[in-house]
């Protein structure tokens, strides 16, 4: 009976104190498919909250590093690094939701509260090693390695058909949030197709090594 409450205990519980991604499956990966990733931190560790890492140059050039965190207590763990790098010029009718976003807000909520329709185009999936500072910034002492999320951000208004390139967004997600088998369940009509290297990636890649080592502790 003690280990069935500890069972029951563990399925409502956040995941706060657990140093691996939770189990996939079907079920919590159908709720969370239509979600952002924002909304996903919150479903499995009860909070959620962005702060931007302030960073003297970046490989990405003019871009929004920021540190996608839950919160254990005091402790602001990172739960996703996300390198926002944006297209210029930003177009006109976008200019005033990205001040909001520079500011710090959540990308994937201001654009939502500002009534875009978000589209995201798969660049890649894959996996990254985790340097010393990232490591901390996670909390984790078991792997080296975290799984890669690169995507397109197509974002229009119900009034138009025009979909305009706002940024690509790379996420780096902690290994006790999301894995690659999430990102696979996830992901299902995307994943196996969009790992192979191109040119675009290989540059993206090589970037996010350059500032993943440049990251302050």
């Amino acid at each position: 009976m003690k280990k069935l409450n500890l069972i029951l205990l563990l399925s409502v519980l956040p995941f706060c104190g657990i140093y691996a991604a939770p189990e996939v499956t079907q079920e919590t990966a159908q709720l969370l498919i239509p979600k952002l990733n924002s909304d996903r931190i919150a479903h499995f560790f009860g909070s959620y909250g962005v702060e931007t890492i302030p960073m003297t140059s970046s490989p990405f050039g003019e871009c929004r590093v920021a540190n996608l965190y839950s919160k254990d207590g005091e402790d602001k763990i990172m739960r996703t690094l996300a390198i926002v790098d944006f297209k210029q010029p930003v177009h006109e009718s976008l200019q005033q939701v990205h001040k909001d976003i520079i500011a710090g807000k959540s990308v994937g909520i201001a654009l939502r509260d500002d009534g875009w329709k978000i589209d995201k185009v798969p660049v890649y999936f894959g996996s990254v090693d985790l340097s010393p500072a990232l490591k901390a910034w996670m909390h984790e002492n078991k792997d080296d390695r975290a799984a890669v999320h690169i995507y397109q951000l197509n974002v229009s208004k119900e009034s138009s058909k025009e979909q305009l390139h706002y940024c690509t967004i790379i996420e780096v997600h902690s290994p006790q949030y999301l894995d690659e088998k999430w990102l696979q369940a996830l992901y299902a009509d995307q994943f196996a197709d969009h790992q192979g290297s191109t040119k675009e990636v290989d540059g993206l890649i090589s970037s996010l090594n350059t500032l993943i080592l440049q990251l302050p502790k």
